[in-house]
């Protein structure tokens, strides 16, 4: 059950999903902020607001977190319904720091893209 329940499409639409998948791949690779923002170019304020802020909306710099983890920045509605609870379920480990958890649910996650 998650804690943190929303509609996803909102959360697609202004890709704050990108924030979260990439927070949970920057951990998973032992990678910090500093060392991401230095790779993208960005200065590492900006990478931590990406993280951190629900309203960042610059465009440019969240494509390039994307390209940079690998990242798809497509809204597809069908999709996303179908991955929502999923979604719901790994948002929230990333939050409460369960890295178990997160990993299940980041494969789980995968598949439905490979699919």
């Amino acid at each position: 059950m998650a804690i943190f329940d929303f509609n996803l499409t909102q959360y697609f639409e202004g890709y704050r999903y990108i924030a979260v998948m990439a927070k949970y791949l920057r951990t998973k690779n032992r990678q910090t902020r500093v060392k991401v923002a230095s790779e993208l170019n960005i200065p590492i304020t900006t990478y931590r607001r990406l993280e951190e802020d629900k309203n960042f909306r610059n465009e440019a710099i969240i494509k390039k977190v994307a390209n940079h983890f690998n990242l798809e920045m497509k809204v597809d509605y069908e999709f996303i319904s179908k991955i929502n609870d999923d979604f719901n379920e790994f948002y929230n480990s990333t939050y409460f720091g369960d890295i178990e958890y997160q990993e299940k649910m980041y494969t789980k996650l995968m598949l439905n893209f490979d699919s």
